[in-house]
């Protein structure tokens, strides 16, 4: 697709409001995604509309505080007003943060409140560059592994693909790849295997990733068996 029909998120800085708000919270600090659905899951279970859940966390930019940010974010879409993100300030920008409104909120290092905006990317921005060598995907086998593999060949001229899939070789997309003229080395393997990627990323001048593993439903039902195995 042209570039001016894709959109991305920005996080764009709202004033501080100059008064508090009368609505009650409790603020928690999980430190993980474990954590998070623990307190997300009791505060589900306290009948109390009047009071929301602030849930305090570092920079979201963080893998780990990115994993509790989204799934709040599930709740936050399951149960609205039950939950507000806060990411890198203190107890002491709540007031202001709920004042806002607003379901995400992150403390900037000058102290601004900066909360995402889906804006339409500017046009005339660049092409992604796959670099001159391989390009390694996982999660090949899938669906979207097919379609995206055969799409960097037609589109990109993407010349050497390493597929990296459980269940390994695909006869009928290897063939199709080979016949576009792509050098195809196919990997059975893990995503999740970190020494395996690891050997895998060496040599590879860029990295797809399309592995993973689905286990959803509401946030009442979640288990952390379920959310350590995705």
């Amino acid at each position: 697709r042209s570039v001016d029909s894709l959109f991305g998120v920005q996080w764009v800085s709202v004033g501080r409001p100059g008064v508090g708000v009368e609505q009650g919270w409790e603020v928690v600090r999980p430190g993980d995604v474990f954590a998070a659905l623990e307190v997300v899951q009791a505060w589900l279970g306290v009948d109390d509309d009047e009071r929301v859940l602030v849930v305090l966390t570092a920079d979201p930019s963080d893998p780990v505080v990115a994993g509790v940010w989204g799934l709040v974010r599930s709740a936050q879409a399951e149960q609205p007003g039950r939950f507000v993100l806060l990411g890198g300030g203190g107890e002491a920008d709540v007031p202001a943060v709920l004042a806002t409104g607003e379901p995400q909120v992150v403390v900037a290092g000058d102290g601004s409140l900066r909360v995402p905006r889906l804006v339409r990317a500017a046009g005339g921005e660049r092409e992604p560059d796959f670099g001159s060598g391989a390009v390694l995907l996982t999660g090949a086998s899938g669906a979207l592994g097919g379609v995206v593999a055969q799409h960097l060949v037609a589109a990109y001229g993407v010349s050497e693909l390493v597929l990296l899939s459980r269940r390994g070789r695909v006869a009928e997309l290897d063939e199709r790849l080979v016949a576009a003229g792509a050098r195809v080395r196919w990997v059975a393997g893990d995503a999740g295997d970190r020494e395996l990627l690891e050997t895998l990323v060496d040599g590879v001048s860029a990295v797809v990733h399309l592995a993973g593993v689905l286990d959803d439903g509401v946030v009442t039902s979640l288990t952390p068996q379920r959310l350590a195995r995705v």
